[in-house]
């Protein structure tokens, strides 16, 4: 009865065809800063709960969403409401309602949903969770895991009410909910709530699974373009700038790469090493920031070092196509990147393309040989780069 007084919104369906991609039309929002969900970045978060094994990023998908929801304020309820929800929980309580109640949510594995979790989420009514956790409802659900159906602490991050966030950390969750908020908190760009979480003890070495390729937290917020101010605040919240991602970049790596000078100066500043950057760094990095001159040099001396490149490096092409970074796009593939290079969410630079209506890009892509044949979810080539076109598996879950 409880589960009455919170809001399940559903998520849209996602297209894994290019074709329909561009049916679907463009997208807005943060959604279009991260490209809509896969069914691989929707499937169970259990698959993936601890931080240093399988395939990261997927969940930063789910994450995306959420702060689409809060920027756009869907569903906040006024003043007068909320006290009017929490009135009524009052009265349900006293009726012997259980604040253990779960919501029935198909989409969600398990097809349950804390009501805690719907409190400080989708309602983000800090009297509903203060009643709840009056009422003795549990930090930490029976089977709870890193990943939906999201745990309280998390849930309250992504329904961006920093005073939910505050209360549920006073109520001692577990760290790893504290971690996985970090990854909401710097997905959302959110300081304040960066940094109420670093202060309680969020591991932030271990907060780049969504966004950051397994690494630390400064590799998220870099990927995700998030200011030196953002990084300053991560570096004095125990961030290392010796932290490594799953291809073994350093953050400053990632700086150099995404030509993100600022926030390369400050890792530096902090005790990053010149001796962290090789001549894979230097090309994406000259790519993304159009030197020409330096592209020339560094190809002259090694012609096929586009080859030597990391999963990772290649992995800049959908990060170029993600952020409408056209130019760069062109340049990389011109040296040799693959074109049907395949993100940590499963998605091509060809879907990321198509899915911000670019058509420069899509243009760029097809000239250099991207796929526009569907392909399976997850598919990899052998060198875990390329998407391998194929017949969807019809057995696969769509949400």
């Amino acid at each position: 009865m409880i589960s009455c007084l919170v809001k399940i919104r559903p998520r849209r369906p996602v297209v894994p065809n290019p074709v329909a991609a561009a049916h679907a039309g463009p997208q807005s929002g943060a959604a279009a800063q991260t490209g809509e969900g896969t069914a691989e970045g929707l499937s169970s978060w259990r698959q993936r709960g601890q931080a240093s094994c399988g395939r990261a990023g997927g969940g930063f998908q789910v994450v995306a969403r959420a702060v689409d929801h809060r920027q756009r304020s869907l569903g906040r309820d006024r003043s007068e409401t909320r006290e009017t929800r929490a009135h009524i929980a009052k009265l349900l309580f006293d009726a012997g309602a259980d604040a253990k109640e779960c919501v029935e949510n198909e989409q969600m594995p398990g097809g349950k949903f804390s009501v805690l979790s719907a409190a400080a989420w989708h309602t983000a009514s800090l009297e509903l969770v203060e009643l709840l956790l009056d009422a003795g409802v549990e930090l930490e659900p029976p089977g709870a895991t890193a990943g939906p159906p999201a745990p309280p602490l998390v849930s309250a991050a992504m329904g961006g009410d920093l005073k939910c966030v505050e209360r549920l950390i006073q109520a001692k969750p577990p760290s790893w909910q504290a971690r996985e908020a970090l990854e909401v908190a710097i997905a959302a760009g959110d300081s304040g709530m960066a940094g109420a979480l670093l202060t309680y003890g969020a591991h932030p070495d271990q907060a780049g699974r969504w966004a950051g390729r397994n690494g630390g937290c400064l590799h998220a917020a870099l990927m995700l373009g998030r200011d030196t101010a953002f990084v300053e605040l991560l570096i004095a919240g125990g961030a290392s700038v010796k932290s490594r991602d799953r291809d073994g970049r350093s953050p400053l790596e990632v700086a150099v790469q995404l030509g993100a000078d600022e926030a390369a100066a400050v890792l530096r500043k902090h005790g990053a090493s010149e001796q962290e950057i090789d001549s894979r760094d230097r090309l994406v990095g000259a790519c993304v920031r159009g030197d020409a001159a330096l592209l020339e040099s560094l190809l002259a001396g090694e012609p096929e070092l586009a080859e030597r490149c990391r999963p990772s490096d290649v992995q800049v092409v959908c990060w170029a196509a993600r952020n409408g970074k056209t130019a760069a796009l062109e340049r990389l593939l011109e040296v040799g990147l693959a074109p049907s290079t395949v993100d940590d969410d499963g998605q091509t630079a060809l879907h990321l393309a198509i899915a911000r209506a670019d058509v420069k890009a899509v243009e760029a892509l097809v000239r250099h040989g991207a796929s526009a044949k569907p392909f399976v979810l997850g598919r990899l080539s052998s060198d875990g780069r390329t998407a391998r076109p194929g017949r969807r598996n019809p057995a696969s879950r769509r949400f």
